[in-house]
């Protein structure tokens, strides 16, 4: 059975939760994988549904929650149009900032893949790759700060829906 621990930390005088798990052995050596869900999701539900599979992978997982008093289950990113601001990328720094000795990635699914474009443009240091399914840049978004840190993006021809870039949600039929 796996080590998974839910959390509740507070950013901003808000409680934020995410579901980690911490392999046997972890040190400041073991990766961190922080791996972001996509809209009408939640962490929880990442672990089980994606993550799970993984436990044995010597990998310590975090699988962080968008949704918090106010806030619905999308991730929202500073300056992108989001109305309201809940500091998601202030939380998701947070988490960081406590794994900072360790390797850390970013990978994140439609929303979760939004918000992993915004901190790969703002918050990339320390972080040695992202990753982004269902979801492509913003193209408002401003990537001249941005590290040369490694990224993937795949949007693939079976999905039903993407979310474009310009946050609209498109069916795929409808673009070729």
């Amino acid at each position: 059975m796996p080590n998974v621990e839910e959390k509740t930390i507070t950013v901003d005088d808000i409680e934020r939760t995410y579901v980690i798990h911490t392999p046997m052995g972890a040190d400041n050596t073991t990766p961190v994988l922080i791996g972001l869900h996509g809209g009408e999701s939640n962490g929880r539900e990442w672990w089980n549904r994606h993550w799970e599979r993984h436990a044995d992978s010597g990998i310590t997982i975090i699988c962080p929650t968008a949704e918090c008093a106010g806030h619905d289950t999308h991730w929202r990113a500073e300056g992108d149009g989001s109305p309201n601001d809940f500091g998601d990328q202030r939380f998701l720094d947070t988490l960081l900032s406590m794994y900072a000795m360790c390797p850390a990635y970013v990978c994140g699914f439609s929303s979760g893949g939004k918000m992993t474009h915004h901190m790969y443009a703002h918050s990339a240091q320390g972080v040695l790759g992202f990753a982004v399914a269902g979801h492509g840049p913003n193209r408002a978004m401003d990537f001249s700060a941005a590290d040369v840190t490694p990224i993937r993006i795949a949007c693939g021809t079976l999905d039903s829906n993407y979310a474009a870039p310009d946050g609209d949600t498109l069916n795929f039929e409808d673009t070729v």
